[in-house]
């Protein structure tokens, strides 16, 4: 078979999910909100936010404090160099769970 034709082949670089369970105690939350259900998307939120801006300094700066290449590495197919190319780029996603276990009046 004679080859006549060469074509390269771009591979995006992976996609990781963060997911966490963040405890913790909220003192104060607008009384805007109605129900404890629109207080936690209003905490998901922002706890998103947040993370997301975080992640992304964190690959502007090339720099991965979240251990995530560590996680990859577990992998028989990872290639350090490959990796330290497509970090910067890589889609990191964040999903945040907020549930909350009691509520009321704080004085």
């Amino acid at each position: 078979m004679k080859m006549t034709e060469i074509k390269t082949v771009e591979i995006p670089a992976p996609k990781v999910i963060l997911k966490g369970d963040w405890g913790g105690l909220v003192y104060a939350i607008s009384t805007y909100f109605v129900t404890v259900d629109e207080h936690e998307k209003a905490v998901e939120k922002e706890i998103t936010e947040r993370a997301e801006k975080m992640v992304k300094r964190f690959q502007e700066l090339n720099t991965d404090p979240l251990r995530i290449g560590e996680k990859a590495r577990q992998r028989s197919d990872f290639n350090r160099q490959q990796w330290k190319e497509q970090y910067s780029q890589m889609e990191i996603k964040i999903e945040a769970d907020v549930h909350a276990v009691q509520s009321g009046i704080i004085e």
